[in-house]
């Protein structure tokens, strides 16, 4: 019987009839939202596989350098052709084995600069991934605090929703005492019944919204998209200091760091492209034995040194070089536009950062002003002191002034999440959660 309560009771809310964990909230702090993000976040794994895969990459570049040791073990099973003897009568072949082992060293001693010039490259990627690394991780940092925020939201602006949905029905149900005794009209009546049902469609709204934005903040997360979430604590606000020099910031970027490592590439890109005309020089060493019958007794060695000097390629090599030369001139304009857009972000999102706390403080005293005109508005429409029309509108200026001092505080916390993400930099906790 007890069971069968439940389920009514669960259908009679429209939720789903399994206790399953879309069911059963899950409190999560700030800090424990990066823990959790810097462990489980997608993102972050494929670019922390992906700098993996940049320091393999540079160990291999980097084997040029040493000799190259080659071991050889061979069986060879052969038989000897017919032969005919002096009567005219044929004799079978005869079958043999021939073994050989052998050892050989190879070392590359000069081949026009390519492999310093290709290690270069190569390290040029790996620190390309570490700061790509750095970068997403201050775009997923940004896109949890604002995740975080907006769910902060939803769920203050629902309870703000049930408040102001209360507050309309009592003041349709003083309105409808007035009309009924013959005090107020009928439009004031249909207009307090309109805002009602107007409440009550912002509170569902906000319900529905609040699932939207867990599943956005599991998404940043990395968890299961079923799993309901309930943000409570706050982000560590952050207060701006002596406004920053821009242009310095800018060149400390993720963005701006990675265009610069762009042009040292292209720069190796030339001392790749032009060894082609240089020429190329190596050594050998070997050493065989051979027979027939294991292990083999008979010793071969030998010892050399070959330099190749390339004279014609049909061109490829110069159009080579002047293709390297132009990929340098056009990364070291990337790099001249991404320092200077880097900068005039840096500057927008810190004004708008800026306006956003300066907007949060005014928008605190207006609520506090509205409610103090709310409350003695009421007792003086109560009284017949107040038309019905000055009355709506002082109510109206409260609800809309709690909303915005809602609107206000996520709007500072977003402005400061796109703050540190156009700085290329995250949360603090992100450190330690790293550890």
């Amino acid at each position: 019987m007890r069971k069968r309560l439940l389920t009514y009771g669960l259908l009679s809310l429209g939720m789903p009839m399994r206790l399953t964990a879309e069911t059963i909230p899950r409190q999560l702090t700030w800090t424990d939202a990066v823990r959790e993000a810097a462990k489980n976040n997608p993102d972050l794994a494929a670019e922390n596989a992906a700098l993996s895969k940049a320091e393999f990459q540079l160990n291999a570049a980097r084997a040029p350098f040493l000799p190259i040791l080659t071991g050889r073990l061979s069986l060879i099973r052969a038989n000897s052709p017919s032969s005919l003897n002096v009567l005219g009568q044929t004799s079978g072949g005869r079958i043999s084995n021939q073994y050989e082992n052998s050892l050989v060293a190879t070392q590359n001693i000069f081949n026009g600069f390519r492999d310093r010039g290709t290690v270069r490259q190569i390290r040029a990627d790996r620190d390309l991934a570490r700061w790509q690394l750095a970068g997403v991780r201050a775009q997923v940092s940004a896109e949890l605090q604002s995740a975080f925020a907006r769910l902060q939201y939803v769920q203050d602006f629902t309870a703000l929703a049930r408040q102001i949905s209360e507050r309309r029905t009592l003041n349709t149900r003083s309105v409808r005492l007035r009309y009924d005794a013959g005090r107020e009209h009928k439009g004031s009546y249909l207009r307090t019944a309109a805002d009602e049902a107007s409440a009550r469609f912002e509170e569902g709204q906000a319900r529905r919204a609040i699932r939207v934005a867990q599943r956005e903040l599991a998404r940043v997360l990395g968890t299961p998209a079923f799993e309901t979430l309930v943000a409570t604590g706050t982000v560590t606000p952050v207060t701006p200091g002596v406004t920053p020099d821009f242009t310095s910031l800018a060149k400390q970027t993720p963005a701006v760091q990675r265009a610069l490592l762009i042009l040292r590439r292209a720069d190796a890109g030339i001392e790749v492209a032009q060894s082609g005309f240089s020429p190329t020089w190596q050594a050998q060493v070997a050493g065989s034995r051979s027979g027939n019958s294991w292990p083999p007794d008979s010793d071969k060695w030998s010892i050399g040194s070959s330099i190749s000097i390339p004279f014609f390629s049909g061109g490829s090599t110069w159009a080579d070089r002047q293709s390297a030369v132009q990929e340098k001139k056009r990364a070291a304009f990337a790099l001249l536009g991404e320092d200077q857009q880097i900068a005039h972000d840096l500057e927008e999102t810190y004004t708008n950062w800026l306006d956003s706390l300066e907007k949060k403080t005014i928008q605190e005293q207006y609520v506090e002003a509205a409610q103090v005109r709310a409350d003695i508005a009421r007792g003086q429409y109560a009284n017949g002191l107040m038309n019905f029309q000055d009355w709506d509108l002082i109510e109206s200026d409260l609800i809309a002034r709690q909303k915005s001092r809602l609107d206000g505080l996520r709007d500072t916390q977003l402005a400061q999440a796109a703050w540190f993400k156009a700085l290329g930099q995250s949360d603090p906790l992100w450190k330690e959660a790293h550890r």
